[in-house]
């Protein structure tokens, strides 16, 4: 069980930020006059940081003295810095208007908070509206540590120039970042333009104050210094691409910069295009062809231009036709009717059957198949690197090479399966004909080769096709696949159905280790323990010697010694507290030697006392182990039902018990608390500080003799978290020793305090089934912590499984400060009843977490709205159908006023009409019409019942 109140712990640390009174870092941020101070508490700082933990490290191991620290930060902004602050607090970012993400992404890489640089690098790509040009462009290119994040800048300023070249920033602009934008064939300016930009930009960084505007007035060490601040530049001005009134203009002005030669060769080329220039002449940019097509643009173009084409002609005869009627034709490959593109001719294009059956210029083969089964296939590297992933990785640094033609060699993969899969890579047509051809040795073999595509086709066919698997060979191939994890899931539930197909199998005694330890963990396996036992030991004895004596009595000390090695990672997936005593009596008999002697102990202590605690115990009882006693709804049934009461929409809850108490469903009663992990989760590390607490300040004594613990703890966390230590902190109502606060709680015991800490410094509350929530909450209570009080009195009240009865009846009875959970706890008697349909056979039912027929009107608390119809008002009751047990239906009520009825005459009901049981003078019948629940879970409006069961809902199974 877990609360999730992080939303909580961010306030708590953001007011611990903003109130920082114990403060011991300070920082000073900005230039001048732009600078402000910043309070904040190492602990927080390094925790989330391992920027702040090596430059506090390092300041402590040289400094002594007990001053506050201060770091100055002046390449930073005060909002930047404060923004980023709060994230290290809360794990929020906070951007207002005036803040630039730029300054953001790039203090957040100062101070290694990498997360967050990942979050902001992809904000800003797929953001444009987030950029503040050009003040975030030249802050980006000018950090090289941002490779995409630079390449989606010059992209963003090819795409608005003007707001670039015609800013103040443009001026102040590095020459390296000013080189990178005119390297850009996208740069949408034309050129003439760029060069007038590039002028004023070297003009303004000559770094003289005498240079006139009026060009006439310049003299020579003008021009030579404008020459020295351009000679970087000039080289990617395409002069070949102006107009030639346009280099005019520019020759007439600035001849004296251009480099020597270029002029005049410049000006050949404009007197004679087919020239050829010794100066490189660099390709026109993108934007200086308006090209008008509203298919393809102006690189597409480009590409066509420049780049090979796919399908080259064949024959020269015929490669070009045209007719009035046609209209352009290439051969037969691709034609033009009527303004439209023939789609048989579209697939043509990418048919490379033919090619793959006279593989005429391959570069690569395959050797696929095990002796004596081997053949040998001829392919294209371009084909294969085209169409997967895989073989764009292998082709891409080979190493196998044989006169220029590559080797692959693909033993695990049939020559069948890899001829069908390689014809669908040239083909794109999964063709299977043969019924001999395995499926199963197709997706793997897919997956291999990188076919996504063909994976993703095959896979929902298995999962719907139980016909088309080959087992139990099959099952097993796909056990060892971790890339099908839905098909491994049918597979392992398929051997559950019916173990005997691999159990009794050649294939078992051969199957991995791995695989087999997945069988064993599996709760569906339906088959007895001790038969687990048996096979598990045939399993073993094969894969050491397939030919020892089964008789045990001449085996060796050495053939135990070596079955138990092959036996040690399977062993402690067997559940012997499942086992009949005398079945484990004779199981230790013959194998003593292999069954560890603590778990020996475990099982023998747990057979003579079921109520002893035992690690073993944690594993569950296997569903067939268990005879659930229904004639209609088995335990995975019964799991989603309880998952139901419980406020759960849709998963059940996993089915957990012992021999001595049955299964158990819902929140309390299980006997595994699973606690997922939390990606992201802002405060993950926090949880460090208390598992390694340094720089504690405070200890709290907890429980009585003899079970009392020390826990270690940090007052600015305690008094962020909750008032009433801040209060006792502020009256002094502890011992001080060493400068070391000591509270003690004898009341509360270590178990309670040890989740309730955890909860104040993560903000997660996890809870095993061996803590008491009323004992949690009494803690809760008394340490000032409403949020939880809230949410566990709320848990309390709608969650009678969550009660350890007897115990908590009476701790709770005995605190007058909870009037609600004392009132519950007087309360009794939650039922499902459980409806099969004659002739349909469907599965309907109800719960009522109410007592039927009480009629105590003279109570106050009574759920009693009317003694005459005796109807009663709740909540929590649901009516259901398990008809479809893939698709269920849950219909909880709308009318709470209406949600129970009963009378005499008419058995119980919900609703007014929703679900009503009647006793005919032959035989029972149902009624249902929508009315006071949210959906109708039978079409039938009256139906004869065949049968129906009521289960009582204890609050445990267990009192022991």
């Amino acid at each position: 069980m877990e609360y999730d109140h992080t939303s909580d712990l961010h306030q708590d640390f953001l007011n611990l930020l903003e109130n920082s009174e114990d403060f011991n870092v300070k920082f000073e941020i900005g230039k001048e006059p732009n600078i402000k101070e910043f309070e904040a508490h190492s602990l927080i700082l390094s925790t989330r940081s391992t920027y702040f933990q090596k430059i506090f490290s390092k300041y402590w191991n040289w400094n002594e003295e007990k001053e506050v620290p201060v770091f100055k930060k002046p390449n930073i902004s005060p909002l930047t810095f404060e923004i980023l602050l709060k994230y290290i607090y809360t794990g929020t970012l906070s951007v207002d208007d005036e803040a630039s993400f730029a300054d953001i992404i790039v203090a957040a890489d100062e101070f290694e908070l990498q997360t967050l640089v990942q979050q902001l690098e992809k904000h800003l790509i797929q953001n444009e509206s987030a950029w503040q040009l050009p003040k975030d462009f030249i802050k980006i290119c000018q950090h090289k540590q941002f490779p995409n994040l630079g390449k989606y800048a010059l992209d963003l300023a090819c795409r608005n120039p003007k707001l670039i070249f015609e800013s103040k920033n443009f001026l102040q602009m590095e020459q390296d970042i000013l080189i990178q934008l005119l390297k850009c064939d996208d740069l949408e300016l034309k050129e003439f333009e760029i060069w007038e930009h590039l002028i004023r930009w070297g003009i303004a960084n000559t770094n003289s104050t005498t240079i006139d505007d009026d060009l006439t007035k310049w003299t020579p060490m003008d021009f030579n210094n404008l020459e020295n601040i351009l000679h970087n530049c000039i080289p990617h001005i395409r002069f070949f691409h102006m107009s030639p009134n346009d280099y005019a203009k520019v020759r007439g002005q600035f001849k004296s910069i251009l480099p020597s030669g270029l002029d005049a060769e410049v000006i050949q080329y404009f007197l004679n295009l087919n020239a050829n220039p010794s100066f490189n002449v660099l390709k026109p940019r993108v934007s200086d062809y308006p090209f008008d097509s509203k298919i393809v643009n102006a690189k597409d173009a480009a590409l066509i231009s420049t780049k090979p084409i796919l399908s080259k002609a064949s024959s020269k005869d015929g490669a070009i036709m045209w007719s009035k009627r046609k209209g352009p034709c290439f051969s037969k490959d691709l034609c033009i009717y009527d303004g439209s593109s023939s789609e048989s001719s579209y697939n043509n294009l990418f048919d490379f059957s033919e090619l793959l059956d006279n593989p005429n210029d391959y570069d690569v083969k395959f050797k696929v198949g095990k002796m004596p089964n081997v053949k040998e296939f001829e392919a294209h590297s371009i084909i294969l690197r085209a169409r997967s992933n895989n073989f764009l990785k292998a082709l891409s640094n080979h190493s196998t090479k044989r006169k220029d033609i590559i080797i692959f060699r693909k033993p695990n993969i049939s020559p069948l399966v890899f001829e069908i899969l390689l014809r669908y890579i040239y083909t794109g047509v999964l063709s299977i004909k043969n019924d001999s051809i395995n499926l199963v040795d197709i997706i793997i073999a897919a997956e291999d080769l990188g076919l996504l595509r063909v994976c993703q086709q095959l896979e929902p066919f298995l999962l719907l096709n139980e016909t088309a698997w080959n087992s139990p060979k099959d099952f097993l191939k796909i056990c060892k696949h971790n890339g099908f994890p839905d098909l491994v899931k049918y597979s392992l539930e398929s051997i559950c159905k019916d173990p005997q197909i691999i159990f009794e199998s050649r294939e078992f005694l051969r199957m991995e280790e791995s695989t087999l330890i997945q069988l064993l963990k599996c709760d569906d396996l339906k088959l007895e323990e001790v038969e687990i036992w048996k096979y598990l030991v045939k399993w073993g004895i094969a894969n050491i010697d397939p030919i020892l004596n089964k008789n045990l009595k001449g085996w060796s000390s050495m053939d135990f010694i070596n079955l138990e090695k092959t036996l040690r990672n399977c062993i402690p997936h067997i559940r012997f507290y499942q086992m009949l005593p005398d079945d484990y009596m004779r199981i230790k008999a013959q194998f003593k030697n292999i069954i560890p002697n603590s778990l020996d102990n475990e099982i023998i202590q747990y057979f003579l006392n079921p109520n002893s605690s035992q690690s073993f115990k944690g594993l569950p009882l296997r569903t067939s182990s268990y005879s659930f006693d229904s004639n209609i709804i088995h335990t995975k049934d019964a799991a989603l039902i309880a998952s139901w009461v419980d406020g759960k929409q849709e998963n059940p809850y996993p089915i957990l018990c012992g021999i001595s108490r049955g299964p158990c469903f819902g929140l309390k009663d299980l006997c595994i608390s699973n606690v997922p992990s939390r990606e992201g989760t802002s405060h993950g590390s926090i949880v460090d500080l208390l598992e390694n607490p340094n720089g504690f300040n405070v200890k709290v004594k907890v429980g009585d003799v003899p079970n009392v613990k020390e826990f270690r703890a940090h007052s600015i966390i305690l008094c962020a978290r909750t008032n009433n230590f801040y209060k006792a902190f502020s009256a002094h109502s502890a011992r001080y020793e060493d400068g070391v606060i000591t509270f003690m709680k004898p009341s509360i015991s270590p178990l309670v305090f040890e989740i309730i800490l955890k909860y104040i410094y993560t903000g997660l509350l996890t809870v095993d089934n061996n803590t008491s929530l009323v004992d949690i909450i009494i803690a809760a209570d008394d340490f000032g912590l409403p949020k939880l009080f809230q949410q566990l009195e709320t848990h309390l009240l709608h969650s009678a499984s969550a009660w350890n009865f007897p115990k908590d009846l009476l701790t709770i009875r005995q605190h007058d400060r909870f009037p609600n959970l004392s009132e519950f706890a007087l309360k009794s008697g939650p039922t499902v009843i459980v409806i099969k349909v004659r002739n349909s056979g469907e599965c309907i039912g109800g719960y009522n977490p109410l007592e039927w027929f009480s009629v105590d009107t003279d109570d106050e608390r009574s759920h009693l709205l009317s003694p005459s119809f005796s109807l009663y008002s709740t909540t929590n009751s649901f009516i259901f159908s398990l008809t479809n047990r893939a698709i269920p239906i849950l219909s909880r009520v709308s009318s709470e006023h209406e949600a129970i009825f009963c009378s005499n005459s008419k058995g119980p009901c919900f609703g007014l009409k929703d679900l009503c049981v009647t006793h005919s003078h032959k035989d029972i019948v149902g009624t249902s019409r929508q009315y006071s629940y949210e959906k109708k879970i039978i079409n039938s409006e009256t139906f004869e019942i065949e049968e129906y069961e009521v289960f009582q809902i204890f609050d445990k199974r267990s009192n022991s």
